[in-house]
């Protein structure tokens, strides 16, 4: 397995799983602290995990979630066990069947998807957090209880922009319950708990470090091995207090450690689907980039600080309120803009229709505008399942593309500002962030218009040597850019 070679830290983690592991095989995984733990505690770190475990597990339920495409997108990016399932069938009992391991992924199936992972009750009247991948695409959800009782759960909501997901159960008594902590005054190197709920297994417990934070404060980055299991598990401090919330994604899959969202972000999301099954949030309609030393210079700002405007969306509250392309953003309601995300973190913050001030930077001068915030649109990908089906495949890139047709824009509700080829099909979704829906603006950072553009632009750089191709998509109005390995025809 590659991933034992890359470093040392990664053959500890490797052997602490499989500690881990051999404990299973043995009939009880116990009540430890060694699935993704580099040293080994000490008696009373041990006593006090433990007594922490035994409390916290009376809240942590397995969410089952069955649909045709249920859970599937962030099952994919559960690293690979082979290295694992090479352990058992060389040492486990001959002849006898492999242990279904939480840490991998299920085999593929033909027809409905199941994915599981875990969830943790919030509130003694049924409410459950989880993680929006596994149960946004589920048309089932099922909750199994410690006790081992399983009911359908309701999905009150979920909010694919943070992942978090909010399910309710019925029952006859109060639940125990966790109550929420804050990742605030969390130091860098502090271990924190995750305990999570396996088919077969009970209660799974993993620890880690906090390794680092995003810089709004509302990601932590913890030191452990992601596993699917732990999709939608909470992450506990010391005194048994949610701080983060395990939600998955691309960002854990990218990074090879476990990316969480912080208890004091995931709190309010969850109030508020809670209250109305949705997350409303102010949308100002524009797209920014950090103000940079030469940047500062050439504008003549004191300052590398605020957010500067690059585009300006028509129709837009940005619009409506005179923001220009070449602005920068330096405070909101008097609150000031250090770069980017803190605008879109104050933005998100407020609600739709809320009338705001903005302090700007234009012409060696501030000026000041006011905006009333919108909604922010949906940020889903259209529904291609009625799109039409005459695309062209090109198979370098893995895509099947279509120029943008009137009937195209009509069926995926896009206006005539979105430019670029119509992405029908993706050929294998965890080669590449594409989906379907996507629009591809340019390849290459040239603008293209038919597929014939996508091909020009992937044979010069198949003639220039390249390995990949950059892509900028469009994805209900949020450009990206994107990095596509070419593959070898």
């Amino acid at each position: 397995m590659t991933s034992i070679q890359r470093s040392q830290s990664g053959r500890v983690r490797l052997l602490a799983r499989i500690a881990v592991y051999s404990l299973c095989a043995m009939g009880s995984l116990g009540v430890t602290s060694g699935a993704a733990q580099t040293s080994q505690p000490t008696a009373e770190e041990q006593a006090a995990n433990s007594g922490l475990l035994e409390q916290a597990a009376e809240s942590v339920v397995r969410v089952t979630a069955t649909g045709t495409a249920a859970g599937s997108s962030h099952l994919d990016q559960v690293p690979n066990d082979d290295f694992l399932n090479e352990f058992f069938r060389r040492f486990g009992e001959e002849g006898g069947p492999m242990p279904d391991l939480p840490f991998t992924p299920p085999e593929p199936v033909t027809g409905l998807a199941h994915a599981s992972g875990s969830g943790f009750i919030i509130d003694p009247d049924g409410l459950i957090v989880t993680a929006d991948a596994l149960v946004a695409e589920a048309d089932r959800v099922d909750v199994t209880l410690p006790d081992g009782s399983s009911q359908r759960a309701e999905i009150v909501g979920h909010d694919s922009q943070t992942g978090v997901a909010l399910l309710r159960i019925e029952s006859d008594q109060e639940l125990p319950s966790l109550s929420w902590g804050s990742s605030a005054d969390l130091g860098l190197g502090e271990s924190l708990l995750s305990v999570a709920s396996g088919e077969g297994f009970g209660t799974i417990l993993s620890t880690g470090v906090l390794a680092a934070r995003s810089t709004d404060g509302g990601r932590l980055l913890i030191d452990d091995q992601p596993a699917s299991a732990f999709t939608g598990a909470p992450v506990l401090d010391d005194a048994g207090h949610v701080v983060a919330v395990r939600t998955g994604g691309q960002d854990t899959a990218q990074t090879g450690a476990t990316v969480a969202l912080s208890a004091d972000a995931a709190r309010e999301i969850v109030e508020e689907l809670a209250t109305s099954g949705t997350v409303a949030r102010g949308y100002l309609g524009v797209q920014i980039q950090p103000v940079t030393a030469d940047i500062a210079e050439a504008l003549g700002l004191e300052q590398a600080e605020g957010a500067m405007v690059a585009e300006v969306q028509p129709d837009t509250p940005a619009a409506q309120a005179g923001l220009r392309s070449g602005d920068v953003i330096l405070a909101l309601d008097g609150q000031a803009v250090s770069g980017p995300e803190a605008l879109s973190s104050l933005v998100a913050s407020l609600e739709p229709g809320d009338r705001v001030g903005l302090e700007v930077w234009r012409s060696d001068e501030a000026v000041d505008l006011t905006v009333t915030l919108a909604a922010l649109p949906g940020s889903e990908a259209p529904d291609t399942s009625d799109a039409p089906t005459d695309g062209v495949a090109v198979p370098e890139l893995g895509l099947t593309l279509q120029p943008l047709t009137p009937d195209l824009r009509e069926t995926w509700g896009l206006s005539e500002a979105t430019q670029g080829v119509a992405v029908l099909g993706v050929e294998d979704p965890s080669r590449t962030d594409i989906q379907e829906g996507d629009v591809i603006v340019s390849v290459q950072r040239t603008e293209v218009e038919t597929v014939e553009d996508v091909r020009e632009a992937v044979d010069a750089a198949t003639t220039e040597g390249r390995s990949s191709i950059l892509v900028l998509i469009d994805r209900a109005g949020t450009r990206t850019f994107v990095a596509i390995p070419l593959a070898q025809t």
